[in-house]
């Protein structure tokens, strides 16, 4: 079956000769940057995915195709800490860029958006309140860390579709340790908070 994404990457190539529109994977090659702030107020980075149905079971198709995990952050216009996210800790530490961009698909939502999301099991919504099905508060930035096999989870809670979640903007030891939680699957054998504590203890000792 093709999907819109297909078609949508089928078009890229056709045009690409023209230097109409970037080359697939071209995300995963840009740089850390400070953002580009875009006309709806959010800093975007150029390793987010630009051009997107906003279809979460695509989005996760294709972060399995390339080998990564599947992350949304959250964001919204106006927000001093999403701002902080992107110049100090993408533009500025390339030890959590680096581990971002290069082992996940990073879908950016507009907390107070109107794009229609189609998520998992369906259920399409505007942004903002499809949002508020994986949201316990409403703080940003707020990155979902997706299981990879939420597209398949046949649940009730929403919620149980992700690995975990970062609400908020924790100190920078603490946003690597999200990092690495997920890629290294930690989570297959403890909880977010011990392997934290694990991490600090090793630092502690150092």
């Amino acid at each position: 079956m093709i999907s819109r994404r297909n078609l949508l990457h089928a078009f890229a190539a056709t045009v690409l000769a023209g230097g109409a529109v970037a080359s697939v994977g071209a995300a995963e090659k840009a740089g850390c940057t400070k953002g580009e702030l875009t006309e709806d107020g959010l800093h975007k980075q150029p390793w987010f995915v630009q051009d997107t149905f906003f279809d979460m079971r695509e989005e996760l198709a294709a972060a399995r195709e390339e080998g990564k995990f599947f992350a949304v952050i959250i964001e919204q216009k106006g927000c001093p800490y999403c701002k902080m996210m992107h110049e100090q800790y993408f533009g500025g530490m390339p030890e959590i860029c680096d581990l971002m961009r290069k082992n996940f698909r990073v879908l950016q939502i507009n907390l107070k958006g109107s794009q229609e999301v189609t998520d998992f099991d369906g259920t399409a919504l505007p942004e903002n309140e499809w949002a508020k099905r994986y949201m316990d508060k409403y703080w940003t930035p707020y990155i979902l860390f997706f299981r990879p096999d939420a597209d398949t989870m046949k649940v009730k809670n929403p919620k149980e579709r992700l690995i975990t979640a970062m609400v908020g903007l924790p100190n920078p030891f603490n946003f690597k340790a999200y990092l690495l939680y997920v890629t290294e699957r930690a989570y297959e054998k403890q909880d977010f908070r011990n392997y934290l504590r694990q991490l600090w203890g090793r630092r502690d000792k150092k």
